[in-house]
């Protein structure tokens, strides 16, 4: 029984690593339109914000709920504070192509591509390859 459970473990690592390794990256705007989406999306009404339209096809303006509520749905991306772009990169494992150059991320597979662009170990970069004294 142990030994099933374990394999089944390794099983879920093996799997969440190769899933991750497709990922894309998402800017800060890209969270942040994605998260304005949700809350919009999830409001059961007809002016959720106040750039919104009602049924008759007027601009909601200060009639929407974003105003009545002071905000408790978010509708512009100064809703959203860095923190919680944060935390939503957290929960879906969400990279910052800032700090992924290359659009992918890195799990410490070599393969000469990842050699080539390292700037630690390319030489072409300033680098020296392993194994090697760049003083």
């Amino acid at each position: 029984m142990k030994k099933q459970l374990l394999s089944i473990l390794i099983l879920i690592n093996i799997t969440n690593v190769y899933a991750f390794r497709d990922m894309k990256p998402m800017t800060d705007s890209e969270i942040r339109a994605s998260i304005l989406s949700g809350s919009i999306k999830s409001f059961e009404g007809e002016c959720p914000c106040p750039f919104s339209r009602d049924k008759k096809g007027k601009v909601c303006g200060e009639d929407s709920e974003y105003y009545r509520t002071r905000g408790k749905i978010l509708c512009y991306e100064r809703d959203i504070t860095d923190g919680e772009v944060n935390t939503y990169r957290q929960k879906y494992s969400i990279t910052d192509p800032k700090g992924d150059p290359h659009g992918r991320l890195d799990f410490g597979i070599n393969t000469e591509e990842n050699n080539t662009k390292n700037p630690l170990t390319s030489p072409e970069m300033g680098g020296s390859s392993p194994g090697t004294d760049s003083q």
